[in-house]
């Protein structure tokens, strides 16, 4: 992409354009559906509204408001700022989903910029990539309910930017604090985003630039630090029956995969590369179900090709040792592959265009032109077939098709709950707390704890009743809100709690949730 005036005024409109399609694509398959039907974004909700509030960074629907030490502030903080202006809760609902479209947008924008940094295709072909990855049923599934993965992108994209402009030039100050300050923020938004650092400091390091490579790690610890030592302060005195699910992360992986030793490492790393086998098989070949293992094959090849080409040219390494170590993270971590590869999709596709046009030029360096057009022609059909596949899909509103299923299951427990006045002011334990707590205001504690093995394999029923017993010994709630078709269900009939602690059903006919009342008598 240019570097004469003109040249850059037209990137930057390209850039906007970009942005401006995204932002509608987003807006056309927004959702009005309930907050909290994926369980995070009812989280991020609710400390969002602690943090408007006045509360602080603590998650307010648990007994004794304990810090919120699960997820990184940068989300919450922006939700915060949105719940302050917006109208009261719920009508802020299309306010609070108005955020990610327009985060996403801007993500877009970056994404545009630095694929005209890595690739030399013409404007048209820089945008259609980066719309492939943007416009794309992954994205648009996360961006539609209020998850943090398109915070993430716009982040990670800024701080890639950044990171290319302090290698390019000549180092100083302000270039290496403006890239630590950027790789700062994109761990400030998901923890995994922290393999930006070691990739631009092992860039550095490689280059011998020692002075940048300290004050870009001055710098981003600076800006983490405090979260750190928030984390660090609250850790030890945190619930520990409520760890598996809203402490920190590193400490429930490390725990798990200490206890679970290398075959739990395996089993969790063979789960993960099998799912992502499957579902990168039909992204990309969705009509022709026989190509499918042949695309996967495709778009793995094309993307360890990017990593090594990326890492071969000095202007692409930091991209290149991110992309890996994401990938490396993610298919080591005990929790759905699709979710935390979608949640960098757009940086993906890249990369994978980036490999297949880079195999392209080498075949023709070494006179192979045949291959080097049959190459081009397979880069061709896994985009026309993701492009299918997109389309398709946003055509019959998969971006809300989940979230308006889990809506229709969940509203009439949450009807219930805000009808009945038997259940004002008491502590509930649900299968579905944080939205009962997001939509009712009373303190709702989770009956479903996660473990490192519940990514191998659900909880059986004895398992789920164990949960319940030990949570129902520690919080003693007054009522428990459940699904009628949960297996939480099951195991709260199952449970072994104190014999004083009776519970007695008060479901009303056609309720569709079942509610159990503590007998007092």
């Amino acid at each position: 992409m240019g570097g004469t005036a003109s040249e850059m005024a037209m990137d930057r409109r390209y850039a906007i354009a970009v942005g401006v399609v995204v932002l509608l694509a987003s807006l056309a398959n927004a959702t009005p559906h309930l907050i909290g039907v994926f369980f995070d974004d009812a989280i991020y909700a609710l400390v969002a509204k602690a943090i408007a509030t006045g509360q602080g960074f603590v998650y307010p629907q648990l007994p004794g408001t304990p810090p919120a030490i699960h997820y990184p502030p940068a989300y919450p903080l922006l939700l915060a700022l949105v719940w302050k202006v917006a109208p009261p809760f719920p009508e802020s609902t299309m306010w609070l989903k108005l955020v990610n479209p327009i985060v996403l947008a801007l993500a877009a924008a970056g994404a545009f910029r630095l694929a005209g940094r890595l690739l030399p295709w013409p404007r048209m072909a820089l945008a259609a990539l980066v719309l492939l990855g943007f416009v794309s049923v992954p994205m648009q599934v996360l961006t539609s309910v209020l998850l943090s993965e398109p915070l993430f992108m716009a982040t990670l994209f800024a701080g890639l930017l950044a990171a290319g402009a302090l290698m390019d030039g000549a180092g100083g100050t302000r270039p290496a604090m403006l890239a630590g300050v950027a790789t700062g923020v994109v761990i400030l938004t998901r923890t995994v985003g922290g393999v930006l650092l070691p990739a631009l400091l092992l860039a550095l390091a490689v280059e011998r630039r020692w002075r940048d490579a300290f004050i870009v790690g001055a710098t981003t610890v600076l800006l983490v630090l405090p979260w750190q030592l928030f984390v660090w302060k609250h850790a030890p005195g945190f619930p520990d029956v409520l760890r598996g699910s809203y402490g920190p992360y590193l400490e429930w992986v490390v725990g798990g995969y200490r206890e679970g030793g290398a075959s739990l490492v395996f089993a969790v790393l063979q789960k993960n590369l099998s799912g992502a086998w499957t579902f990168l098989g039909i992204f990309f070949s969705p009509l022709v179900s026989v190509l499918r293992p042949i695309a996967a094959v495709a778009v793995i090849i094309g993307t360890v090709v990017g990593i090594g080409a990326g890492l071969a040219a000095r202007r692409h390494r930091v991209l290149a040792l991110s992309v890996a170590g994401y990938l490396v993270v993610v298919f080591f971590w005990p929790y759905q592959i699709e979710r935390f590869l979608w949640g960098a999709w757009p940086l993906l596709v890249m990369v994978c265009g980036y490999g297949i046009w880079s195999l392209v030029e080498l075949l023709r360096a070494q006179q192979r032109p045949r291959l080097a057009w049959a190459t081009l022609g397979l880069g061709l059909f896994l985009a026309v077939g993701h492009a299918t596949y997109s389309a398709r899909g946003l055509a019959r509103g998969w971006a809300g098709s989940a979230s308006r299923g889990m809506s229709e299951r969940m509203r009439p427990a949450l009807d219930l709950m805000l009808s009945d006045p038997r259940l004002r002011g008491k502590l509930i334990a649900s299968d579905i707390a944080p939205m009962l707590a997001l939509y009712s205001g009373e303190q709702v504690i989770s009956l479903d704890i996660l473990r490192v093995t519940d990514h191998l394999a659900e909880k059986t029923i004895p398992e789920r009743a164990d949960v319940i017993t030990v949570l129902d010994a520690a919080f003693a709630p007054d009522a428990y809100v459940l699904l009628p078709d949960s297996p939480i269900l099951v195991a709260f009939l199952r449970a072994e709690r104190d014999p004083a602690r009776h519970f007695r059903e008060f479901t009303p006919a056609g309720a569709g949730a079942r509610a159990f009342l503590l007998d007092r008598r």
